[in-house]
């Protein structure tokens, strides 16, 4: 009989699907992949990433929170322009 992998050696994943889109969408908008002034479109990102529309919004909220997207009501989502603060070296 063979030996059954251990997945000790897996990298650790986070909690809840929420927290993976939350992930996974970060490094989209840090990475450019999703880019300043995007139209945030729930059904395109759900299909994305393969989850149903609840862990997204979840995702959206704190992203949200963290000023990486924008809410205005009635309006939909959208992506922020990134500033990053100068060091002062030059």
């Amino acid at each position: 009989m063979g030996a059954i992998p251990s997945t000790n050696s897996l990298p650790p994943t986070p909690g809840t699907l929420a927290d993976q889109v939350f992930l996974r969408l970060r490094e989209a908008i840090v990475s450019g992949d999703l880019v300043p002034g995007e139209r945030i479109l729930e059904p395109t990102l759900a299909a994305r990433f393969g989850v149903s529309r609840g862990p997204l919004r979840d995702a959206l909220a704190r992203l949200a929170e963290r000023h990486l997207i924008e809410r205005p009501v009635h309006q939909g989502a959208r992506v922020v322009t990134l500033s990053f603060p100068k060091t002062g070296e030059e």
